[in-house]
């Protein structure tokens, strides 16, 4: 992955950490689901970045912001080149407050465009 790195450079950000979620029932490697069976496996664990961050400095929101400027959730299962259920778009919250600001975020995105594409997107808690 790369998009830690670009988070990391962001200030604000203390850690920015690539890793698997929201999968079970295989090896959550990346040996694992990038295999060719797992491609299209709507069990397959999807590619994430956990963001830690200082809130004094940058906020949910201006991090919310950043993830739509440097990814498109339009693309299901599919970043540019990239092809797979791995691809996904999902954000993930580690407390009621980023959940609340993350609904808020997404409700007025979706109001601002309109766009039926955006129901596709997926969150789940993290734990």
């Amino acid at each position: 992955m790369g998009a830690e790195k670009n988070y990391e450079a962001l200030e604000g950000v203390i850690d920015a950490v690539s890793g698997y979620s929201d999968g079970y029932g295989l090896e959550p490697t990346y040996n694992e689901i990038t295999k060719l069976k797992n491609k299209f496996n709507s069990n397959n664990y999807a590619e994430v970045v956990e963001v830690t961050y200082n809130t004094n400095i940058i906020t949910t929101e201006m991090l919310l912001k950043y993830y739509f400027e440097s990814h498109d959730p339009t693309q299901l299962n599919k970043q540019g080149n990239d092809i797979g259920t791995q691809y996904r778009s999902i954000i993930l919250y580690s407390n009621k407050a980023q959940k609340s600001r993350r609904k808020n975020f997404l409700n007025l995105s979706r109001a601002a465009n309109r766009s039926k594409l955006w129901k596709n997107y997926n969150s789940i808690e993290a734990t």
